[in-house]
């Protein structure tokens, strides 16, 4: 994907890509695979009637910079951290399972041509 070098592709490589894209070329957004949460995001986003409503532009220091209250606005994240269990529950044995506790935090960027664009993550 052009962050670090590529390495020649073996046949095992070439054979295990050809089966999962099944012929594609590549996988386009209508393709995409959504989580429900991700789902649940796209309707409500649907939904709400669009904004027009002017927004100020975002307050700056004197080098331009966004002011610290401005910084706490572009973050959001989880309420709480949440937790899976992986592995195979049917064997009974708690060695074969691993639990994970996740959480997610993001800060949306600063575009001076686009102040109010959507966060990309």
């Amino acid at each position: 994907m052009g962050c670090t070098s590529s390495s020649p592709a073996n046949a095992d490589d070439i054979n295990a890509t050809e089966r999962v894209m099944n012929g594609r070329k590549g996988i386009d957004k209508t393709e995409r695979i959504h989580t429900a949460s991700e789902r649940a995001k796209l309707a409500k986003r649907a939904q709400a009637p669009k904004d027009d409503v002017e927004h100020p532009p975002p307050k700056l220091n004197e080098n331009g910079h966004l002011l610290a209250e401005e910084v706490v606005k572009r973050i959001s994240g989880s309420v709480e951290a949440k937790e899976i269990v992986l592995g195979d529950i049917r064997s009974g044995k708690a060695d074969d399972l691993i639990h994970v506790q996740y959480a997610v935090m993001t800060q949306r960027g600063y575009y001076p041509d686009n102040p109010h664009k959507q966060n990309q993550d």
